[in-house]
């Protein structure tokens, strides 16, 4: 089983090395674009996200993320509405060759289609700062922090990855089967369980692949009701109540 498992995550699941330099240098060239053109729009810092960053995405969703982090010390920053369409302007005037749109109220989609077979998509997702994930539900218009959640998330994961060898590729096959199963999960939250399953069930990079597979389905399982989905061991603050953190952060998930 492990070797048909390998084989599948290397025909089927893994980027092709021209997959990912032409994203890496398209994500570059953004990077430098948005750093040089948006400097009167209090701009704080320019991130990769989304499952690109975290070596978790699959082969045929070939996308990455971009956050844009934004102080909010300049009048234009305080209208979301406008801080998007100046982002849409820099970019439509560096990339002619791709189709930008706003896809949504927080973020900013790119394609660059090279071929028929072949398309590029990148999110640029325009945030602002928060101190902790907790905040985020209490602040005006939450969405304009989505961003910061993405670089949250892409730390954690990969400070899971660097502890637990597999860890990558038990993320990619499920995702395919999340795909392929139409279930309800998000990206993220597949990445964040199957995290969970690593560190707190029997899983190991000496146990087959299948058996781990098993184990991560069994975290996945107790999820079917849609209750929220948080990384394990996330440090949370909330000034209004030390205790009620150190209770959040004894539990595996928070819901």
């Amino acid at each position: 089983m492990k070797d048909i498992l390998s084989d599948y995550l290397d025909q089927i699941l893994r980027p092709t090395q021209e997959q990912t330099n032409f994203l890496s240098s398209k994500l570059r060239s953004i990077k430098s674009i948005i750093e040089h053109n948006a400097k009167d729009l209090s701009l704080s810092e320019v991130r990769p996200g989304g499952s690109f960053a975290k070596g978790t995405m699959l082969k045929y969703n070939s996308e990455a993320d971009v956050v844009l982090v934004f102080y909010k010390s300049h009048h234009k920053t305080l209208n979301y509405s406008m801080l998007l369409t100046e982002v849409v302007g820099i970019l439509s005037k560096q990339f002619p060759e791709a189709t930008i749109n706003r896809n949504s109220k927080v973020a900013i989609n790119i394609d660059f289609e090279i071929d028929e077979d072949k398309n590029y998509s990148f999110d640029i997702v325009p945030s602002f700062p928060v101190n902790s994930p907790l905040q985020v539900a209490e602040v005006r218009n939450s969405k304009a922090y989505q961003g910061i959640t993405t670089i949250w998330h892409g730390e954690y994961v990969r400070k899971v990855a660097g502890a637990y060898p597999g860890y990558k590729e038990l993320v990619m096959l499920i995702k395919d089967w999340n795909n392929e199963h139409k279930t309800p999960f998000k990206s993220y939250e597949i990445e964040l369980l199957v995290a969970s399953a690593m560190v707190c069930q029997n899983i190991s990079s000496a146990n087959s692949m299948e058996k781990n597979i098993i184990e991560c389905f069994k975290g996945i399982v107790s999820f079917t009701d849609r209750s929220p989905v948080y990384p394990i061991d996330w440090k949370y603050f909330d000034p209004r109540s030390e205790e009620h953190t150190s209770e959040l952060q004894s539990h595996s998930f928070i819901s």
